[in-house]
């Protein structure tokens, strides 16, 4: 069982949660009855329960606090580098992008991908007008790479179904359609200008990766991109950008749709993207052979 994995995700959400009831608990209504929730502030502080601390004479508190918020987003920044810089490399080992991306230093680090990974998490910071925004954009994109994992776990499920597997989950079967429609709604509770700029720059992004395959490496062969396999990735991405352009104005769309009515056609949409994905997923054997090339050792460094 992953311990580590949901042991996390429950001590965060208690924590969380805990937080919330007590701050819920401690608000007087005859506080929310002058102004409502938006009359509750700390002019000139951002951090409430750090000023909290400091007005009950806490300050220790309050210092420890405003610390842990510059050390626990370092953390996760730390973490999401390094990954990005090896899936980075990877692309340069895989033939996916330039090879020099898989360079090492003498001391094993890809110190090329980790360059290039700042130079465009830098870029980051300049279309967004605020920090609320760019979290916004990001956690969409972060669950729409995750959305695509109920897919390859079903597909690797049916094409390596005896492999040994440090973990196997129980009914993946059901459990991977559920996890790929609520994937979709959490996108889709985004709003339709996220949707848009996240559809946007990954189009971008295809374009530049093919400006790379077709014109910088030559590369003639079509099925080399396996456009058979991975067309259904288009109509998925664009009946989903429609559904939010046509759902409710609180998201940002045209109130066509009510949002429940949605959230319904969103689920129908998933289960047949789900199905034309393993439809016309690579072959079984295929797969097998693109798991053990993917499971060799590569060179170490010098």
């Amino acid at each position: 069982m992953p311990i580590a994995v949901i042991g996390s995700v429950l001590i965060g959400a208690v924590l969380y949660e805990g937080l919330q009831l007590a701050f819920l608990v401690a608000v007087s209504p005859a506080d929310l009855a002058q102004g409502g929730w938006q009359h509750l502030d700390f002019p000139g502080l951002t951090g409430p329960f750090a000023a909290l601390a400091t007005a009950v004479g806490a300050t220790w508190w309050g210092v420890l606090l405003y610390v842990d918020a510059l050390v626990s987003p370092a953390g996760t920044a730390f973490i999401y580098t390094t990954s990005a810089a090896r899936i980075t490399m990877a692309t340069g080992e895989m033939g996916s992008g330039p090879r020099w991306l898989a360079r090492l230093n003498g001391r094993g680090v890809p110190w090329l991908s980790l360059l290039v990974v700042y130079g465009v998490g830098s870029l980051f910071f300049f279309p967004f007008p605020s920090w609320q925004k760019l979290v916004g954009y990001i956690s969409s994109v972060t669950v729409l790479s995750y959305s695509l994992g109920p897919v390859v776990l079903l597909q690797l499920r049916r094409a390596m179904p005896r492999e040994p597997r440090p973990f196997r989950l129980w009914a993946a079967p059901v459990l991977a359609p559920m996890a790929f429609i609520v994937a979709n709604w959490i996108i889709f509770w985004a709003g339709l200008a996220t949707l848009t700029f996240t559809f946007v720059a990954l189009a971008l992004l295809l374009a530049l990766y093919l400006l790379f395959h077709y014109v910088l490496q030559d590369a003639r062969d079509r099925e080399a991109l396996g456009w058979r396999h991975v067309w259904w990735v288009f109509p998925y991405f664009a009946l989903l950008w429609l559904c939010s352009y046509l759902g409710p104005a609180s998201l940002g769309g045209k109130d066509w749709i009510p949002f429940f009515g949605d959230m319904g056609i969103i689920a129908v949409l998933s289960l047949a993207v789900l199905w034309a994905a393993l439809r016309f997923a690579v072959a079984d054997d295929e797969m097998v052979r693109y798991v053990r090339e993917l499971n060799e050792v590569p060179p170490t460094a010098p």
